[in-house]
């Protein structure tokens, strides 16, 4: 359960990830950055919710 708090910090700390570059398939790092978190937050919660079931 405690797993679950990785993403807070993580998305929290925006002058770690404001940046325009590098660019991935034409994206600034800032979108980039926000969306790897949206998916590996939903693989995160799938993992624990199949570990604490």
């Amino acid at each position: 359960m405690w797993l679950l708090l990785i993403p807070y910090p993580a998305l929290l700390w925006v002058p770690f990830y404001n940046a325009v570059e590098p660019r991935f398939f034409g994206f600034p790092f800032f979108y980039t950055y926000q969306m790897a978190f949206v998916v590996f937050t939903a693989i995160l919660t799938g993992f624990v919710f199949l570990v604490t079931d």
